[in-house]
């Protein structure tokens, strides 16, 4: 792995997002050129603890994604 210049960046981007599989694309290339970083106080300080009992739960038949479960199976 090596870096490359922003030129040769985006031709290489243009160039594997036509193959098929879409190796890398431009969307790639664009989400690279920002830093993953959090940037917000509030963000950055929540627990995995807090979190994930939420999407851990068993959900009701009234979750979000019931109604998508049903409609499938119709």
């Amino acid at each position: 792995v090596f870096g490359l210049p922003d030129t040769l960046s985006k031709l290489q981007a243009r160039i594997l997002e036509r193959i098929p599989g879409k190796p890398f694309s431009m969307d790639n290339y664009h989400s690279l050129q920002k830093d993953s970083i959090c940037t917000e106080e509030s963000l950055c300080q929540t627990s995995i603890e807090s979190i994930a009992p939420e999407y851990l739960k068993i959900k009701s038949r009234k979750s979000n994604f019931y109604k998508y479960r049903t409609k499938r199976d119709q």
